[in-house]
């Protein structure tokens, strides 16, 4: 994740949006409503199979050791070790490089497994669409979670590999459009699909609703980063309220160090969201998704924030 100014502007909450629809118990069959655009030898998400030579309990276990190295395990809050890998804080130009390195041989393999060139995503059609088939386009992951704590741990590895593995792997354009239309679309699903709205009630079976990880909310705020990268206002709204409400909730408990550290969560949230609201979209993506920028985005660009993401002359 790319995140370099986490003190930004407030905004003001919104009230969250909600869908009415709610989660059928079982993947439903592919309906006529998703459409595909032909690639050759790649197949839809219904008919795709994960490689478990590759997606296997040891993957999970090595993206849980390599994204929270230097975190303990009952540790509540961030520390100098992890504020440096995840942010970039005092991080240098090498460190920067190992990183992204590390990503490459150790993810590499699974992220390129699940490739545009493997497996084919309907047409996008907004977020209302893919809210209604999120369990269809996350089909291929979801047989792999459990409930409970060990389902949380898989689902948290699966995000983190597909929400931000690919932003170490594929950082400039052409590639760089591989993390929005492809392996974003794909965390969104699968966090819709245990999530459907900001009003579905988790259980503690849920993995979104594991114990363990609310008591480490520094682990779970990772599950919630396909909504800060969606341009869906919704998720955004979800996203600000849900870090918010932790943060109250530390605060009622007397839990100072846990509501400053939650605080880089607001500021992140707000940030992502606060863009959203205003032009609708990211402009930072535009020349990586060739869409034409507006006079008042051009203007933005000059000096607002593309999290890490380099623009033409910047």
């Amino acid at each position: 994740m790319h995140l370099h100014q986490l003190r930004p502007r407030l905004g003001q909450l919104r009230k969250v949006g909600s869908y009415t629809r709610h989660l059928k118990p079982s993947i439903p069959s592919l309906p006529i409503a998703l459409k595909y655009s032909s690639m050759a030898g790649a197949l839809p998400p219904q008919q795709f199979k994960l490689d478990r030579k590759i997606w296997n309990p040891s993957l999970y276990t090595s993206v849980h050791d390599f994204w929270f190295q230097g975190l303990e395990q009952d540790a509540k809050v961030q520390n100098a070790t992890t504020r440096r890998r995840w942010w970039g804080l005092g991080r240098t130009e090498e460190e920067f490089k190992e990183i992204d390195r590390q990503v490459h041989q150790l993810f590499g393999p699974a992220v390129h497994s699940i490739g545009p060139s493997k497996l084919q995503l309907p047409e996008f059609q907004g977020y209302k669409h893919e809210l209604d088939h999120a369990q269809e386009i996350a089909a291929p992951f979801l047989p792999e979670i459990g409930q409970g704590k060990e389902g949380a741990d898989t689902l948290l590895a699966m995000i983190l590999l597909l929400d931000q593995m690919p932003r170490h792997m594929f950082r400039t354009p052409p590639d760089l459009a591989l993390v929005y239309r492809h392996y974003d679309r794909l965390a969104w699903s699968l966090f819709r699909s245990f999530k459907k709205s900001s009003t579905t009630e988790i259980s503690p079976e849920n993995p979104l609703g594991s114990p363990w990880y609310h008591a480490r909310l520094v682990r779970k705020h990772w599950f919630k980063m396909p909504l800060i990268h969606s341009e869906d206002m919704a998720s955004q709204d979800e996203s600000l309220a849900e870090v918010v409400a932790w943060q109250n909730e530390a605060k009622e408990k007397g839990d100072e160090e846990v509501v400053e550290d939650l605080q880089y969560g607001v500021d992140a949230s707000k940030s992502h969201r606060d863009i959203v609201e205003r032009f609708g979209r990211f402009p930072h993506r535009n020349l990586c998704l060739e869409r034409e920028n507006t006079g008042e985005e051009e203007e933005w660009l000059k000096t607002g924030e593309t999290f890490g993401v380099k623009q033409g002359g910047k």
